[in-house]
C-alpha cells in the first residue's frame, strides 16, 4: 500500500500536469494568452520582461529536485532538505502574480493579463508538495521475536 507522502506527491504532480495544459495568463482576446506549458518552456526568456516572472519560473527547479527527495529520500536529513526545497519553490512561485501584461505578438506589443486557472493549479501543486515534504515518514511496525527465552511473558 502506498504511503500518504507518495500519494500527495502523485497528486501534486497531477496538478502540475493539469496546470501545464490549461491557460496560465489570458489577454483581452481569445487568441491572446499563454498556456502553462508555454510559460514553462519559454519562461527563461521572462528575465527580459521583469524580475518577478523570471523568479517564478525558477521555482520549477526546486520543485523537481524536491519531487525526487520526497519519493526516494530514506535518511532523516533528506526530510529537512526536501522541506526547505518545497518552501523555497512555494515562495518563488508567488512571483507569478507580478505579471501584469503579456506579449501579444512578435512586434513586442503588450496587452494586460489576467490570471488563468493554471496559475492557481500550479501554486496548489507547490502547496501540496510542501505538505508532503513536511510530513514524517510512516514507520513500519517492528515484530520482536524471542529465541530460546526461558521465561516467556504471558
Amino acid at each position: 500500500m502506498p504511503t500518504v507522502k507518495k500519494i500527495l506527491v502523485v497528486v501534486s504532480f497531477l496538478f502540475y500536469i493539469v496546470a501545464c495544459c490549461t491557460d496560465a495568463y489570458r489577454g483581452p482576446t481569445s487568441d491572446s494568452g499563454y498556456m502553462g506549458i508555454m510559460c514553462l518552456s519559454f519562461g527563461w526568456l521572462s528575465f527580459l520582461m521583469g524580475f518577478a516572472p523570471f523568479v517564478s519560473w525558477l521555482a520549477n527547479f526546486p520543485y523537481f529536485v524536491n519531487l525526487f527527495f520526497v519519493l526516494f529520500g530514506k535518511k532523516p536529513w533528506m526530510r529537512l532538505v526536501s522541506s526547505m526545497f518545497a518552501i523555497v519553490s512555494l515562495f518563488l512561485s508567488f512571483g507569478a502574480f507580478g505579471v501584469t501584461e503579456i506579449l501579444l505578438n512578435e512586434a513586442g506589443d503588450k496587452v494586460p493579463a489576467t490570471f488563468g486557472p493554471a496559475l492557481y493549479l500550479w501554486i496548489v501543486s507547490f502547496l501540496i508538495m510542501v505538505v508532503a515534504a513536511i510530513m514524517p515518514a510512516e514507520k513500519k511496525p517492528v515484530e520482536i521475536q524471542y529465541v530460546n527465552n526461558p521465561n516467556p511473558i504471558r
